[in-house]
């Protein structure tokens, strides 16, 4: 059978079009969904990708570059024709990624940073485009969370020395000492203490278990 064009062969029921050249894929790839809508776009050239590459899914569209069957350079994915997310790949590996609010023009949500194929560290920001998150990790585990304030002075920051376990503090927005406890399991466990704002005092001690409050709250006059 000799095929002259796609639309002779695109039927409702099509779920993939492949091109060969001598036992190779060799040209453009289309994959349609169950809705016949198409899924993907793939360029071949010798069993291997090569060129621009599209997927769709769910109204996102994905694009990407590929050279010997490995992405490079920017990745991108729309929402309804507003960018909603946006790679940078060598050699086949993220390097960074910056996650964009589709509801605003290009306002940040997130960024990414990538080191062998492993996140290491996560920076969230605040709609008036302020970092209020840092997030820090080695082998996929986080060591170090730092939060802040919309004025940039830091709200929290937990330091991990093993896997959920490490010292937690928290700050008032005027840069003075709010509490300070210790964290098991990735929650407050043991006590915590208590500090004024207005002049770094103890105000009270009280004990946690499992994140919550229990057992005998200790507060301190300012004397």
């Amino acid at each position: 059978m000799k095929i002259n064009n796609l639309d002779s062969i695109c039927t409702d029921n099509c779920e993939k079009i492949k091109f060969y050249v001598d036992g190779k894929l060799h040209g453009l790839q289309i994959k349609y969904d169950h809705n016949g809508e198409i899924y993907s776009k793939k360029n071949y050239i010798d069993d291997m990708l090569e060129g621009e590459q599209y997927e769709y899914c769910y109204g996102k569209k994905s694009k990407y570059y590929c050279v010997n069957n490995k992405i490079e350079g920017n990745y991108t994915v729309h929402l309804n024709d507003k960018l909603i997310q946006k790679l940078y790949y060598i050699d086949n590996s993220p390097i960074d990624e910056i996650d964009y609010d589709h509801n605003t023009d290009l306002a940040l949500k997130r960024k990414c940073y990538y080191s062998k194929n492993r996140y290491e560290l996560f920076q969230y920001y605040t709609g008036s485009g302020n970092i209020k998150e840092k997030t820090y990790y080695v082998n996929k585990s986080p060591y170090k969370i730092v939060k802040y304030y919309e004025n940039g002075n830091m709200s929290m920051y937990i330091q991990y020395m093993t896997a959920g376990d490490g010292i937690g503090k928290t700050y008032y927005e005027n840069g003075n000492l709010n509490t300070i406890g210790i964290h098991k399991d990735w929650c407050l466990n043991g006590p915590v203490v208590r500090y004024r704002k207005e002049n770094g005092s103890v105000y009270d001690v009280m004990e946690y278990v499992n994140g919550l409050k229990n057992g005998i709250c200790v507060t301190y006059d300012t004397n």
